[in-house]
């Protein structure tokens, strides 16, 4: 994917296919030059070497961090699963999030992720639940500071006394 992202191949295959679709309808063909500019923007990002590598550490890290917090609460629930098992368990569950982004903080994504892989890893839907509820719980303790926080700003910077 770096290399076709790199070449610029998928870019041009892209324009060549757009040229085709949009030849029926010529006054479309600004859509082209606004393809040239993703294809610049992402060789800029691809060619950012360092960058790159440090998304990719804390691409990992975050994945480490979300491993370990099933591993543990699987353990604290009274269920351990071996660190490879909870590698899988939440690789997936990442992955179906990501998939079905369109699902307001992947709600029920996580849930059906966690229940259909449990129970190839032996984990019964009861145990799988429970999990997933330990991982909203991080979510609510981290999110609700920080949109109180949000709110408090916005009503201070909207309040009468500021205008």
């Amino acid at each position: 994917l770096l290399w076709l992202l790199k070449s610029g191949k998928l870019i041009k295959a892209a324009e060549k296919l757009g040229a085709r679709m949009l030849a029926a309808n010529p006054e479309r063909f600004g859509a082209l030059g606004r393809l040239a500019q993703l294809d610049t923007a992402i060789r800029r990002l691809v060619s950012a070497h360092r960058l790159l590598a440090m998304t990719i550490v804390w691409q990992l890290a975050g994945l480490i961090a979300g491993c370990s917090e099933t591993w543990l609460a699987l353990r604290w629930l009274g269920h351990p699963l071996s660190p490879t098992a909870a590698i899988a368990l939440e690789s997936v569950t990442q992955a179906a999030r990501s998939l079905i982004f369109v699902a307001p903080a992947g709600l029920g994504v996580q849930e059906a992720g966690l229940v259909g892989v449990g129970q190839l890893l032996g984990l019964g839907s009861d145990v799988a639940i429970a999990l997933s509820l330990a991982k909203r719980m991080r979510e609510i303790l981290f999110g609700t500071p920080a949109l109180l926080v949000w709110q408090l700003n916005c009503r201070f910077l909207h309040s009468p006394a500021r205008s």
